[in-house]
């Protein structure tokens, strides 16, 4: 699922030790058009897939994507990989 938190290993660029991190992706800023692509598939035991005949609803309104926009730097957080990091100042 996007923006999920997950746990990774990585090594601390800090103190050079391999630790196991929280990783979350968030959005800090959004394009004016979103467009998402829904996967209405399984794989079988075979290997082939399998379209699946699920009716998706989508509101004619506006959809808040708020749960998945990033927060400014919180105390204590360090920003790691590639990230822009001018952007929270």
């Amino acid at each position: 699922m996007i923006c999920q938190k997950e746990q990774v290993s990585l090594n601390c660029p800090v103190c050079k030790k391999s630790s196991i991190f929280s990783k979350t992706t968030k959005l800090l800023t959004f394009p004016q058009y979103l467009i998402l692509l829904s996967r209405r598939f399984v794989i079988d035991d075979t290997g082939k897939a399998i379209k699946l005949m699920t009716y998706v609803d989508v509101p004619d309104t506006n959809i808040s994507l708020d749960f998945i926009k990033a927060l400014p730097k919180q105390s204590g957080e360090n920003i790691l990989g590639d990230v822009d990091t001018f952007a929270y100042k």
